[in-house]
């Protein structure tokens, strides 16, 4: 169930490292729906897991590749 208004924390991982917060705020579009712009710095590396927090709400985590092998 979307979760409007919430106060969302953004975290990404590269392989190999522990979670650091994301350089950007999240912000919410509407009805729940969340968005962040990723900085370059962040996209660097083949695979990134981003992991968002917010109180009262369930923590959801997403896996990018950003490249092929």
């Amino acid at each position: 169930t979307p979760k409007t208004g919430a106060s969302v924390s953004g975290f990404y991982r590269r392989p190999g490292s522990a979670f650091a917060a994301l350089t950007n705020a999240v912000v919410e579009i509407g009805s729940g729906v969340y968005a962040v712009d990723l900085t370059a710095a962040e996209l660097t590396y083949m695979s990134i897991t981003l992991k968002f927090e917010a109180s009262g709400a369930d923590t959801r985590y997403v896996t990018i590749v950003t490249s092929q092998a």
